[in-house]
């Protein structure tokens, strides 16, 4: 039977573990624990002690209701049932335990839920990227698909300009690097996108590869090569950049991505003046 583990931590920072059935019902819960580790250890050893009939403790509950106890071989109870109306129901439980607890799979939930926060404190919405996915799909696919061609454009043109210098070449090599890397986001943003407006429940479940994809794109503005960003990129191609970037930060609800994005492409108090230029229609 295909039972799994859910490791987690509790609004009291302590670590637990739930067995649950492939309906998703909870067949045993563990207590808290103050290191994860002990929580991993105590998962191990349900799964050796729970095929053992002698390790459950059968008992009635103050209410009159039936539930059991799973206990490691030194007495310590490591897990334990829900409250059953009659014993067919607790010998039910305890017969799922032995079938489900040996081979279930482990689902990290402390894992996802630092994952979550950190998505959250990007700004990255789950319903604004469900949003982008499904009813604004046709508007999201066009625009990474433009910014897909866009970004080939300027690659095309920063390779036509290396240098024979090995020193200069180097600036170039960097900035192509990341050029690339940035076109193979966008790429796979929009083989994420469907074209069309779908409210598909398939859809829905690339919610969250939506979601850490975009987090790969934004730490990929990291390593943008500041270093050389003089010698390389004029300041027309690098608005242009920004104005894609900062696009992809607007179809998926991202605050703030365009001063971020401005800041590491120009450096700070150059954002300003070099955009004013480009509006005036001067040379940056």
């Amino acid at each position: 039977m295909a039972g799994k583990f859910e490791l987690y931590e509790d609004r009291a920072g302590q670590f637990r573990f739930r067995l649950k059935a492939e309906n998703g019902e909870i067949i045993l819960a563990s207590e808290g624990y103050v290191k994860r580790t002990s929580a991993e250890n105590g998962i191990a050893s349900v799964k050796v002690n729970a095929p053992n009939d002698d390790r459950y403790e059968r008992k009635k509950t103050r209410s009159g209701g039936h539930m059991f106890n799973l206990k490691a071989s030194n007495g310590q109870v490591i897990g334990t049932s829900e409250s059953y109306s009659n014993t067919s129901g607790r010998d039910n439980g305890i017969e799922a335990a032995k079938n489900n607890a040996p081979d279930a799979q482990v689902e990290d939930l402390v894992i996802e839920s630092a994952k979550e926060d950190e998505l959250r404190e990007l700004g990255i919405d789950r319903l604004r990227v469900a949003w982008a996915l499904n009813e604004a799909a046709e508007d999201s696919y066009a625009f990474l698909a433009s910014a897909e061609n866009c970004l080939k454009n300027i690659l095309s043109a920063t390779k036509r300009q290396i240098p024979n210098d090995p020193q200069r070449r180097q600036a170039w090599e960097d900035e192509i690097a990341f050029l690339r890397k940035a076109q193979d986001h966008i790429e796979k943003l929009k083989g994420l996108v469907p074209k069309e407006e779908n409210s598909d429940e398939d859809t829905r479940t690339k919610v969250d590869e939506t979601r850490d994809a975009l987090r790969e794109y934004l730490d990929h503005f990291k390593s943008w090569p500041k270093e050389h960003v003089k010698e390389v990129t004029d300041s027309v191609w690098r608005a242009g950049l920004i104005g894609i970037f900062t696009g992809v930060g607007l179809i998926f609800g991202i605050p703030g991505i365009g001063a971020t994005i401005g800041t590491a492409m120009f450096g700070g108090e150059k954002i300003s003046k070099a955009v004013n230029t480009l509006i005036k229609g001067g040379e940056p």
